[in-house]
């Protein structure tokens, strides 16, 4: 948990640094803040994607992401008393690992279609 926590804790400086802030190094050069008529949060991620270093690093946290919150997910299991070896606590864990992918799959189909082109 101490290290995913903070991989995630710099993933999300990262992210504040290239997606809100528009901070270079972080962001891309084409970063365009948003006003009261307008947001180029769409553009911004697809050029911010675009860089494969930057999509990498997402990758990454999301790989620290899943971890994290099977952990989290799985102690909590434990934490509310379910009796080792049982069949609810198998259950219950089997549901935390496919939580944890399901989130991390999700995140990480959004780079990966950035880099491949389905989106742009």
């Amino acid at each position: 948990m101490l290290v995913t926590g903070v991989v995630l804790l710099l993933f999300v400086i990262f992210h504040v640094l290239d997606l809100t802030t528009g901070t270079s190094p972080a962001a891309p050069d084409g970063f365009q803040a948003a006003t009261h008529e307008t947001s180029h949060a769409y553009s911004n991620l697809v050029d911010s994607f675009s860089r494969w270093p930057a999509s990498l690093i997402y990758i990454a946290a999301m790989v620290a992401l899943a971890l994290h919150l099977l952990h989290g997910l799985v102690s909590a299991v434990y934490d509310m008393g379910v009796g080792v070896g049982s069949k609810a606590r198998n259950i219950l864990s089997a549901v935390a690992l496919l939580v944890a992918l399901l989130v991390a799959l999700g995140n990480i189909t959004i780079p990966v279609a950035v880099l491949t082109g389905l989106i742009s």
